[in-house]
């Protein structure tokens, strides 16, 4: 009785149909925000301003959306990449995460086993990441009003002070 690989063919084709679906949504839902501010207030930049934005975010990080990928698969697998490039913090959380959960499962990157425990550490570390932004939010929202008033009131400059590291803002 051999390994029927079929079976992991017809899995791979229906996980890669659900991540163009689920990674296409995402990207549609990063413009929700932005066509609500332009249909709702009216507020949206020039058409030159958007493509000098595009331009510059490009020339920072375009290598590493070809090379990263390329990079990680090895070790996140398919489903893996789907799951780190949508929370995020792919070379700092992720793939750590999925190469300790292979490490300590004893299997190989790039065989179905490693990319189950891929799948798994990835999958994990999303769910320990959001319990702890969670958990410190609250504690946050409680802790806040203790701090002195000039600590509080210093919170008002952090998003104009973001904008304007980006240049968006003078």
């Amino acid at each position: 009785m051999g390994i029927d690989f079929t079976a992991g063919a017809d899995f791979n084709k229906k996980l890669f149909q659900m991540g163009i679906w689920t990674i296409g949504f995402a990207v549609v839902a990063n413009f929700i925000p932005v066509i609500y501010m332009w249909l709702a207030y009216g507020v949206i930049p020039p058409l030159s301003e958007i493509f000098r934005i595009w331009g510059m975010v490009g020339a920072v990080y375009g290598v590493s959306w070809i090379i990263q990928p390329i990079a990680f698969f090895g070790v996140l697998g398919m489903s893996g990449s789907y799951i780190g490039w949508l929370a995020g913090s792919v070379a700092d959380i992720r793939l750590p995460a999925a190469s300790m959960a292979q490490k300590v499962a004893k299997v190989e990157s790039g065989t179905h086993e490693g990319d189950v425990m891929a799948t798994i550490g990835a999958a994990s570390s999303v769910l320990v990441s959001a319990f702890f932004v969670s958990l410190f939010t609250v504690i946050g929202v409680q802790v806040i009003p203790y701090f002195p008033k000039f600590i509080v009131s210093s919170f008002a400059y952090i998003l104009p002070s973001a904008f304007s590291v980006c240049g968006h803002v003078s």
